[in-house]
């Protein structure tokens, strides 16, 4: 059953809403959670469907660009659910950003360079270090091309930024969807026309995400305003939230497809790769509501609530799937002309790389919470990363 409507969102954790007058206990929105988790499979599935795209396979290339129509704009609008400035320091809020979505970069990326070590030995016969060395000064500029999947933290961190800088100065609703619709347009036309405004800016394409991140604002934006229009909705009668499912679900599935500027396109945001505006917006929306609505008919597991809860660390270890174990196991496909065959194996690895995640999980909820978004939970063998007190010091 859905819990009642929240009358005021009270902090910016992602999943997790504290009940009214309760300093320290909270209540976690099981369907944010359910919604979550459906997506973060979907991160799996498209990873290896778009491995197995490569292999000749136009069925996993259909499933990749029916989910990269909408996963990551999906990601951004939920995380708006959770805006609220928590310190009156724009510093505080900047720290605490940092520590919650830079270190788990830091520490995916890291934790990748033996992998890339082991395989550039087995291919060359001598491990390149300098080249290692390169790649990683590329953080410096927010590419994370050791790790690719955690480029969403980047321009989650970017995104939060601008929503700090900006959403605390506006008052009212209508001024925010304003900003949204103006944010998301500046955004397409800076990375559809990128090379032009490189020569002005002097910001190179996706330096720290910073075009991409308009994008993701006015997502980020819209999940925050609708936030308690849609738990409300979520709330009615079967038939009805059955019906939204089905609407937005065809949607999806009709518009994604249009959007094919040329063949093989694929939503790319971590490229800046759109294709059409107006349908990338429509399936990015279509499809996050649809998922959305999905997740209001899965029954309480906890299964689903312990990946839903964990798709930060899920996020990063997919990463690892995605740049070494995929391209072997795209080479074993039976048969790549079979929806069947293609679907199957898609699941079954993508179920594969979660449980294989499991250990991961438990490893740093228990030893290291501080480097997986929680930097200020004590720990048994890292400290509280609680510069707040000391913040204070320096204001007052």
């Amino acid at each position: 059953m859905l819990q009642k409507p929240i009358s005021r969102l009270q902090t910016n954790s992602f999943g997790r809403v504290p009940m009214k007058n309760m300093k320290k206990k909270s209540e976690r929105i099981y369907w944010i959670d359910a919604a979550k988790a459906i997506n973060i499979f979907f991160v799996f599935y498209a990873h290896i469907s778009g491995t197995v795209r490569h292999q000749g396979s136009s069925i996993a290339l259909s499933q990749f660009k029916f989910i990269c129509s909408f996963n990551m704009p999906f990601f951004f609008f939920v995380a708006g659910f959770f805006f609220k400035r928590k310190y009156l320091s724009t510093k505080k809020e900047l720290v605490t950003l940092f520590y919650k979505r830079i270190i788990p970069v830091l520490l995916f990326s890291l934790a990748t360079i033996p992998f890339w070590m082991i395989r550039q030995y087995r291919h060359d016969g001598v491990v390149q270090y300098w080249a290692l060395v390169k790649v990683s000064l590329h953080y410096l500029h927010g590419e994370t091309n050791l790790n690719n999947t955690v480029w969403f933290l980047i321009c989650l961190f970017t995104t939060e930024v601008l929503a700090i800088v900006l959403l605390p100065k506006i008052t009212k609703n209508y001024q925010k969807a304003l900003v949204a619709i103006l944010s998301i347009s500046l955004g397409l036309i800076l990375t559809n026309k990128y090379h032009i405004f490189e020569q002005y800016l002097g910001i190179y394409k996706n330096t720290w995400y910073i075009h991409e991140a308009l994008v993701a604002l006015g997502f980020y934006i819209t999940g925050h305003l609708t936030f308690h229009q849609l738990h409300k909705l979520l709330q009615v009668k079967t038939i009805p939230r059955l019906a939204l499912v089905v609407l937005f679900t065809a949607l999806t599935i009709l518009t994604f497809d249009l959007n094919n500027p040329y063949e093989e396109f694929t939503v790319i945001m971590s490229l800046s790769s759109h294709g059409s505006n107006i349908y990338f917006i429509m399936t990015a929306i279509f499809g996050t509501l649809s998922t959305i609505f999905i997740s209001t008919f899965i029954p309480k597991s906890p299964v689903v609530d312990y990946v839903g809860k964990n798709t930060l660390i899920l996020l990063g270890t997919s990463g690892f799937c995605l740049h070494f174990l995929n391209p072997y196991l795209a080479t074993l496909y039976p048969r790549l002309d079979s929806a069947i065959w293609v679907t199957g194996y898609n699941t079954i690895v993508s179920i594969i790389s979660i449980l294989l995640s499991v250990p991961v999980i438990y490893l740093l909820n228990k030893y290291f919470p501080q480097l997986v978004g929680r930097p200020y939970q004590q720990g048994p063998l890292l400290p509280s990363l609680d510069s707040i007190k000391q913040l204070d010091k320096n204001s007052s």
